[in-house]
């Protein structure tokens, strides 16, 4: 029951709003509406058959009706949305019919209650919110014309002060999410353009070392299963020829052609990177098993070797790759640094071995 009561609970933590907390706020008003209006009938000698006291308990049993729906459902739905606020609005206006002068305390509400909807939601929720309350108030003051009638004028502005500030309010807010959801595209845009490499579309070395970064963190902690990895320093052979050749458009193609053929040699769970000019890095995420590794790198070989064209242009590309596996538990003190010199040295080795192949080696501390 704990468990179910906790899985329930986070499905409401992520929530895109904020309905599942104003029905708990809801109800708790209510309730203390409720204490507070049974205190006030008690006292006033003209209050038969407590109307306003019964009024609170049958809208408190409404809103723990919306309550459990909630629970029940968490997926926000808009007739619920409406239903709340027709629920509030009208207890609102009834319980200032009901009340009288000591009613008088309810006004602002008509008001918080469309703003509130409106900053929640959505603008056609505020506005909802507040033809209601324009609505209940007027209905709450022709209903007592020697009471809130007798207001005149200043009923009428109370009563345009709600209706145009509702409007206003939720036309407003709906600009500003408006604004702040293009921000918020333009901000993720800038995120990924500072972390991708802007000819071949991979992760730059920022974003490599990030994640380096976080694998030696995990790694030596050594708390995780499986916290090793494996890096893949990869480097074209006699891709300076290519350029030379055909012009750096050609090249340019080149290099895109293998960002391609890497990442389709690895899990959509690896990171592959260009470090800069023809090298590539890629980060194998819980692999610390030489077969593994080297079927990889067999894998990327053949890829890499696949590429005979590139923009209607025949090219002949091969590439070294020097492969070093960590496993866990790493010591302290091993940085980013240390683990790209690893597997840039075993790309070397693989170079002095003839080139087109792949040294594979495990990290020693």
């Amino acid at each position: 029951m704990r468990e179910g009561l906790n899985r329930l609970l986070d499905t409401l933590d992520r929530r895109k709003d904020a309905e599942h907390e104003v029905a708990i706020v809801r109800c708790i008003l209510l309730a203390g509406w409720l204490i507070c209006i049974g205190l006030l009938e008690g006292l006033t000698a003209e209050a038969e058959g407590r109307p306003a006291t019964w009024l609170a308990a049958g809208t408190l049993g409404l809103s723990i009706a919306l309550l459990i729906s909630i629970l029940q459902n968490p997926k926000a739905l808009r007739w619920r949305r409406q239903i709340a606020i027709v629920l509030d609005q009208g207890f609102l206006a009834l319980s200032l019919h009901l009340l009288g002068d000591l009613g008088g305390v309810l006004i602002p509400l008509f008001l918080f209650v469309s703003v509130a909807n409106a900053l929640l939601y959505d603008r056609s929720t505020g506005i909802l919110a507040g033809v209601l309350g324009v609505i209940g108030y007027a209905a709450a003051v022709a209903a007592a014309p020697g009471g809130w009638g007798a207001a005149g004028i200043n009923a009428r502005v109370i009563l345009l002060m709600i209706a145009l500030t509702s409007f206003h309010v939720s036309v407003a807010s709906h600009r500003m999410r408006g604004v702040s959801e293009v921000y918020r595209v333009r901000a993720r845009r800038m995120a990924r353009i500072a972390m991708e490499d802007p000819l071949t579309r991979l992760a730059n070395r920022t974003y490599f070392t990030q994640c380096l970064k976080r694998a030696l963190a995990i790694a030596q902690r050594g708390a995780v299963p499986d916290a090793g990895f494996a890096v893949l320093y990869c480097d074209l052979d006699n891709f300076k020829r290519v350029n030379d050749a055909y012009g750096h458009p050609i090249g340019d193609a080149v290099l895109r052609a293998v960002a391609q053929a890497l990442r389709a040699s690895v899990r959509a769970s690896d990171v592959v990177a260009r470090l800069g000019g023809d090298e590539f890095a890629v980060y194998l995420k819980g692999i610390s098993d030489a077969q593994i590794a080297t079927r990889i790198c067999t894998s990327i070989l053949a890829a890499v070797t696949d590429i005979h064209e590139v923009a209607e242009t025949s090219v002949d590309v091969a590439c070294s790759i020097g492969v070093v596996l960590f496993v866990a538990p790493i010591p302290p003190g091993i940085d980013v640094d240390r683990v790209l010199g690893s597997a840039d040295e075993a790309m070397f080795q693989a170079k002095r071995d003839g080139k087109g192949r792949f040294h594979l080696s495990v990290a020693r501390f």
